[in-house]
């Protein structure tokens, strides 16, 4: 359920993983909603790729 994935999310976002960005309940976009609802609070990093092995970071 979402609290099992706030739990979850939250010992990730801990570890320092980042959640990846996407279309459609990517990984990042499930943790704001998460976050919206109010079962986890916070910042998390989002990965997200250009092109074939470009990458960036951001703090969301």
């Amino acid at each position: 359920d979402n609290k099992e994935k706030a739990f979850i999310f939250d010992l990730l976002r801990n570890l320092k993983i980042p959640f990846s960005d996407g279309k459609e309940w990517c990984p990042s976009e499930v943790f704001e909603y998460l976050r919206d609802i109010n079962l986890i609070t916070g910042n998390f990093n989002r990965i997200s790729w250009t092109e074939p092995g470009i990458y960036k970071i951001t703090s969301v």
